[in-house]
């Protein structure tokens, strides 16, 4: 027995052919953990027959890549040699796919392509980390006036993908803080979704020609018993869906979204209303291995307390963001 990489070309519920280094098509049972086209894969292979003949070889491999860089758009970051390990998918009014190597540098975004402007375009975000880009991200929409006066919505999810599901590569915690002290400091109203899912997401997602926190949504909608059809999600934006089945985010994942509402007075002024904060109970789901348990409760807090964050965030970057609260705070 010995090991083998190679690049899913065809998958099923039983059957999964791969295209190994060394040029041979082969066709083995379906592992047990999810897989997609176009990922490289290791596995431990009894000798066997290569899947296609020798003589056949040479035009069913080129006949065979051709296909899957046109289905998988030309160089998919499941593919080759800078091979995806997590992918942060960011929805404000467009949705963004963004996905990271092991050590949480991006090596490719994708933009959904639905929305009315484009956030990516005149950002340089390869080879930075993902925190950092997807700060830039929201400065951009900012700047682009993307984001409403209030009852903004904005979802991050993390997705561990290939070798990245047996390894934390992107910190949901850090994540977190780095898009509250971006709301914060561009004074963004509304409620914002951190929180990590699985790798099945991503073919559940496409299938339903959605975004991934789209069809999230839509899965806790189903659950909840709420009477919205698909089709909705995918013309609409989640806020306009969520608000005529009166219903909202925190709502449906309570404990998981923190909201920061400003009111405006006398022009430019604002000032911080109200703010409800993820406990942090997450951290008690990474420690007992969960990733879609059922969030817990939310905890509200005055304006300015971030007392209740202190539980599993790093100290510094906790006394950053109250640093920068308080700042925002002295301007009003």
């Amino acid at each position: 027995m010995k090991k083998v990489k190679g690049v899913v070309m065809r998958t099923s519920a039983k059957i999964t052919v791969i295209y190994t280094t060394k040029g041979d098509f082969l066709e083995i049972p379906t592992p047990k953990r999810q897989t997609v086209v176009g990922q490289l894969i290791e596995i431990d292979l009894i000798p066997q027959k290569p899947f296609l003949k020798a003589s056949f070889l040479k035009y069913a491999t080129v006949a065979a890549v051709l296909i899957l860089v046109l289905s998988l758009g030309i160089f998919n970051p499941l593919f080759g040699p800078s091979v995806a390990a997590a992918c942060v998918a960011l929805d404000i009014h467009n949705g963004v796919e963004i996905y990271v190597n092991k050590e949480a540098k991006v090596i490719e975004v994708n933009d959904d392509g639905k929305g009315k402007i484009n956030v990516l375009d005149g950002l340089e975000l390869k080879g930075q980390d993902v925190y950092t880009v997807v700060v830039l991200i929201l400065k951009k929409a900012k700047t682009e006036g993307i984001f409403e006066k209030d009852q903004n919505l904005v979802l991050a999810s993390v997705v561990p993908v290939g070798d990245g599901v047996l390894s934390n590569v992107v910190d949901e915690d850090k994540l977190r803080v780095s898009i509250r002290k971006e709301m914060l400091n561009s004074k963004i109203s509304g409620v914002a979704l951190v929180r990590k899912t699985d790798e099945d997401i991503i073919n559940k997602a496409k299938n339903n020609d959605m975004t991934i926190n789209k069809y999230l949504v839509y899965e806790r909608c189903q659950k909840g018993g709420f009477d919205i059809r698909a089709e909705e999600f995918r013309g609409e934006d989640i806020q306009k869906v969520l608000l005529s089945a009166n219903t909202s985010l925190s709502s449906l994942f309570p404990g998981a979204c923190f909201e920061l509402n400003y009111e405006e007075h006398s022009g430019s002024r604002g000032e911080i209303k109200n703010e409800t904060d993820h406990a942090l109970t997450m951290n008690q789901e990474h420690a007992s291995g969960g990733t879609n348990k059922e969030d817990n409760k939310p905890e509200k807090s005055s304006s300015g307390n971030l007392e209740h964050l202190n539980n599993g965030h790093n100290t510094s970057e906790l006394q950053g963001m109250e640093e920068e609260h308080k700042k925002s705070e002295s301007h009003f």
